[in-house]
């Protein structure tokens, strides 16, 4: 196994894995937001009683719709530097006295509801409970 590698293909493949980490996010946001509608797009409801009068709200009004995104990357490992090749900064992986450190991190946070998430509420709401 290869114990070096260019900086270049290194911020490469971590960009790559962000990207992919952020579509899987989307995607299961997605999916949260569909599992709240029936299959002929309609959306679930709850029967709710007020005053002796049955109310029927759909249960996406009654949820956080708040989506994860990616907020920062923090990657933490040893590396040194190795020189350059074919005008490209290589790094080795390899532990030794020489190391030099590099940090990474991936942070989640929340993110208030998207304008379009917003609307669909709204039109829920005014549909269904007004």
């Amino acid at each position: 196994m290869e114990n070096k590698v260019s900086a270049y293909n290194l911020l490469d493949i971590v960009e790559t894995a962000v990207s992919k980490a952020k579509k899987n996010i989307d995607c299961q946001y997605i999916n949260y937001i569909k599992s709240y509608f029936n299959d002929d797009n309609t959306p679930k409801l709850i029967n709710v009683d007020i005053n002796s009068k049955i109310v029927s709200i759909p249960e996406f009004c009654m949820t956080n719709i708040k989506p994860l995104n990616v907020k920062s990357v923090s990657v933490s490992f040893e590396c040194s530097l190795e020189g350059i090749e074919n005008d490209n900064l290589m790094l080795s992986l390899l532990k030794d006295d020489t190391k030099n450190k590099m940090n990474i991190n991936i942070i989640l946070n929340s993110e208030e509801a998207s304008e379009g998430i917003m609307r669909i509420n709204d039109t829920l709401i005014s549909e269904y409970i007004l």
